[in-house]
């Protein structure tokens, strides 16, 4: 029998965290939901954690790989293969929400058809679950929503407005998707930092979103934890390129528009060029320099300046 919603938790080496993460879904006060274990052939003890659920009524299947995916967002697609239910819900390993997460998901789902993800506000805790805030500083330069109230929007206005700069929504774990949105093609990417990024816009681009106020959601922050070398190989920075390409093919933009996400991406490049200066010889920096070149043919004029301005300053 199909249920509504499907849960998928995809775990890599998150034993510590799982049995949270875990009876946090089970414990919803929505109860029409199947759930989907994905192990991505963790090295710690993750499988014993997760065999404790292997007769649970609600787990519907536990999937475990025998050699690593490389990629997260391979192990969201396996997920979404084996679901069954209307709504699917990303719960990621180390995350964790409150008990009407779902409940009140799917009321925002109940009052427009036009929906196609819902998200809300999160926590941020770090590792021994103390309590850091929520996540509403990432959107605070913003202004054209009030993100202390709830609010529906077209999904193209979204992205004109809050997903063209960087991405703001912090956590998969936040979102409910409407399955029909989720084409399995969308994750035939060779994204490997920014895919959340990458689906977020490309079913905000044939749905609505609603965003709810109040943080149902956890959202886990590792401390020393990042994606250090893939910064500095200039990886983020080419497929932050890959976005930009979409957004111009798939939308309009002025020319005050275009000059904003110029400057934008000019900033980024010359922050993690002066950060890395020992890695500008590699292929991913050429790449990354000649996109950048191909958007603004000042960039160089733009490199100088501002590589003068920062060497009298220091």
């Amino acid at each position: 029998m199909s249920k509504k919603v499907s849960v998928i938790i995809p775990n890599y080496n998150h034993s510590l965290f799982l049995n949270q993460r875990i009876e946090s879904v089970l414990n919803q006060t929505f109860q029409d939901f199947e759930l989907i274990i994905l192990d991505d052939c963790s090295t710690d003890n993750s499988k014993e954690v997760i065999e404790q659920y292997r007769n649970h009524p609600k787990v519907s299947a536990i999937i475990y790989n025998e050699t690593n995916s490389g990629s997260t967002f391979k192990q969201w697609r396996k997920g979404i293969e084996y679901a069954n239910g209307t709504y699917i819900w990303i719960a990621e390993s180390d995350d964790y929400c409150q008990p009407s997460f779902l409940e009140k998901c799917l009321q925002a789902y109940s009052a427009d058809e036009s929906v196609g993800m819902v998200f809300c506000q999160s926590y941020s805790v770090n590792q021994h679950n103390e309590l850091k805030g929520t996540w509403q500083s990432h959107t605070a330069s913003i202004t054209n929503f009030y993100w202390n109230e709830d609010f529906t929007v077209s999904g193209k206005m979204f992205i004109k407005n809050c997903m063209v700069l960087q991405n703001s929504i912090p956590n998969a774990s936040a979102v409910l998707f409407k399955k029909q949105v989720l084409n399995l093609d969308l994750f035939n990417h060779t994204f490997k930092l920014n895919g959340d990024w990458y689906l977020y816009i490309m079913t905000l681009l044939k749905s609505s979103i609603c965003y709810i106020a109040e943080p149902l959601n956890s959202f886990r922050i590792h401390e020393n934890k990042g994606s250090i070398g893939n910064t500095k190989n200039y990886k983020n920075i080419l497929e932050y390129a890959q976005i930009i390409l979409l957004l111009y093919k798939e939308l309009c933009f002025s020319d005050f528009e275009k000059m904003v996400i110029k400057n934008h991406f000019f900033l980024i490049f010359f922050y993690q060029v002066t950060r890395n200066r020992k890695y500008i010889f590699t292929k991913n920096f050429l790449e990354a320099f000649l996109f950048a070149w191909k958007v603004d043919h000042m960039l160089i004029f733009k490199f100088c300046k501002a590589l003068f301005r920062k060497s009298i300053s220091s």
